[in-house]
C-alpha cells in the first residue's frame, strides 16, 4: 500500500489547514492558483516550493522562491524529507508527516520518526560529542530529531523523551568555555527549582542537566510559533484585531502574575519568548526556568562575554544601561512592547543601527497604536502605552494591577473570559 503524506500548516495566516496526497504524487506549495495550498501568506511566491519523489523518497524542492525555503531551520534548494520535518516558508510553518504500511525505503532510518518502534533500545545509539551538530544523537535520555530554532547562545531541538515516550523541546546552551564546572552545576540546580511550576500559560520544564560541555533543559513541546512571526506578518500590511491582542495581554499577564508570586523576574519578555499553540491558539511564556537560573551574577558568569540577551527593539529603557536593576515592571514593558508590535507590526524601539535603536528606546515616544488601527479600544490603547512608559514608575506597579484593569475592560465590552482566579 502506498504511503499517505500530509502537510499541515501549524503557524501563519492559514494555521490549521492540512492537505493529503499519495506517494509519488507531486505536491506544489505556494499562494497562487497553480499551487495545491493557496496559502494566504503574502510573503510567499505564487509557486514557492514543491514535494517531488526520487526512488520512492519525498524531496523538498525550492522553486526559485523570493524568500527561500527552509527545512528544519536550514535553507535548502533541495532536501530529503522525513517524517515530522518542519518546512518554513515566509511567515508560515508546515509540518510534513507520513502514514501507511507501504514498502518505504526510509522506514526506521529517519530521526524525524519520533515514536518508531524500529528504533529499539537494543540498537546502538550515537552519543553526543563536544562540538558537532546534535541531530541524530542522544543526550541524556533524549533522542535529538530535528532543529526548531537557533540563537546566539542556544539551540532548540525537537527531541523524543525515550523514558516517558513524549516529544519535547530540548534547549542546549553554549556556555562560555571558561565557565567553571561548579558554576555550571549551580546553573542547572537553579533551573531545577522551577520543575514544580505548572501553569496553563507557562511552558513547563521537564528536566535539566549537564552532558559534556552542554547545559540543557527539556521543556514542553509546543506545536506552533513565536509571536515574532505574527508581528512579521502584520508588518507587511496585515492586521490583528485589538480583541485578539487583548487575549495575549490577559494570558501572558496571568503568566507574569504567577512569576511574580514566585519572585521570578523573566528579564526577556519578547515576541520570541511567547509561543502561540496551533491547536487552541493559547499563548505560553517560555524560558522562565532560564530566568531563575540567570539571577544575580549568573548571566554574566555563564554566558559568553559581550553576548546581548534579548531582542533589542523590545527591551525596556532601563535594560539599555550597564548593570541595570530590573524588576517586574521591566517584564511588563516587554509584554507591552509585544502587544504594541502585534497591533502595529513594529517594535517600540526603531532605528537603522543598535545605537539608533537604543536612543529611540530611551527618548523617543512611539506612535500611538490608534494611528495604525483606528478601531482599537481607547482604554486598551492607554493600557498598552502605560506598559511601555519610559520610566518604570509610570508603568503598572505589578501584573496584578494590570490584570485588574484588563478585567474591567473585558467586562465593559462583554469579552468572554474566565477571570475567577486570575487576580488573586
Amino acid at each position: 500500500m502506498a504511503l499517505t503524506c500530509k502537510v499541515e500548516i501549524v503557524s501563519g495566516p492559514n494555521a490549521g489547514a492540512s492537505f493529503q496526497f499519495k506517494q509519488d504524487e507531486v505536491f506544489v506549495i505556494g499562494r497562487g492558483n497553480d499551487s495545491h495550498t493557496r496559502i494566504q501568506d503574502p510573503t510567499l511566491s505564487r509557486v514557492h516550493c514543491r514535494i517531488d519523489w526520487e526512488h520512492g523518497r519525498p524531496v523538498l524542492v525550492d522553486v526559485s522562491s523570493s524568500g527561500g525555503t527552509y527545512l528544519n531551520g536550514k535553507k535548502v534548494e533541495r532536501g530529503e524529507l522525513k517524517n515530522e520535518d518542519i518546512i518554513a516558508i515566509g511567515v508560515s510553518r508546515l509540518l510534513f508527516s507520513l502514514s501507511g504500511t507501504g514498502t518505504s525505503p526510509f522506514r526506521g532510518e529517519s530521526p524525524g520518526l519520533v515514536n518508531n518502534p524500529l528504533l529499539s533500545a537494543s540498537q546502538p545509539k550515537p552519543q553526543v560529542t563536544d562540538d558537532q551538530d546534535l541531530i541524530g544523537h542522544v543526550i541524556a535520555n533524549y533522542r535529538v530529531d530535528g532543529l526548531i530554532s537557533q540563537g546566539s547562545s542556544s539551540v532548540v531541538y525537537r527531541a523524543w523523551d525515550q523514558e516517558n515516550n513524549r516529544a519535547v523541546a530540548l534547549k542546549v546552551l553554549s556556555p562560555s568555555a571558561d565557565s567553571p564546572e561548579e558554576q555550571k552545576d549551580r546553573f542547572v540546580r537553579a533551573m531545577k527549582t522551577t520543575l514544580n511550576l505548572k501553569h496553563p500559560h507557562i511552558v513547563q520544564l521537564y528536566a535539566a542537566g549537564k552532558t559534556g560541555p552542554h547545559l540543557w533543559c527539556a521543556m514542553e513541546y509546543v506545536q506552533g510559533d513565536s509571536l515574532s512571526k505574527m508581528i512579521e506578518w502584520i508588518g507587511i500590511g496585515n492586521s490583528l484585531q485589538w480583541k485578539e491582542v487583548f487575549i495575549v495581554a490577559a494570558q501572558i499577564g496571568r503568566a507574569l502574575h504567577e512569576a511574580e508570586k514566585r519572585k521570578i523576574i523573566h528579564r526577556n519578555v519578547t515576541p520570541n519568548n511567547i509561543l502561540r499553540r496551533s491547536k487552541d491558539s493559547c499563548h505560553l511564556l517560555g524560558d522562565l526556568m532560564l530566568a531563575k537560573a540567570l539571577e544575580g551574577n549568573q548571566a554574566r558568569e555563564i554566558t559568553k562575554p559581550g553576548q546581548i540577551v534579548g531582542e533589542l527593539p523590545y527591551l525596556p529603557p532601563e535594560r539599555t544601561y550597564p548593570n541595570a536593576n530590573v524588576d517586574e515592571r521591566s517584564d511588563l514593558y516587554g509584554l507591552g512592547a509585544t502587544l504594541y508590535g502585534l497591533i502595529t507590526g513594529k517594535a517600540p524601539g526603531a532605528g537603522k543601527s543598535p545605537i539608533e535603536i537604543i536612543q529611540s528606546i530611551r527618548s523617543k515616544e512611539p506612535m500611538k497604536p490608534s494611528l495604525f488601527q483606528k478601531d482599537i479600544n481607547k482604554e486598551f490603547e492607554e493600557t498598552v502605552m502605560r506598559l511601555i512608559a519610559k520610566s518604570p514608575d509610570d508603568r503598572y506597579p505589578s501584573s496584578r494591577s494590570l490584570l485588574i484593569d484588563l478585567q474591567r475592560i473585558a467586562e465593559e465590552h462583554k469579552l468572554d473570559m474566565d477571570w475567577a482566579s486570575w487576580v488573586g
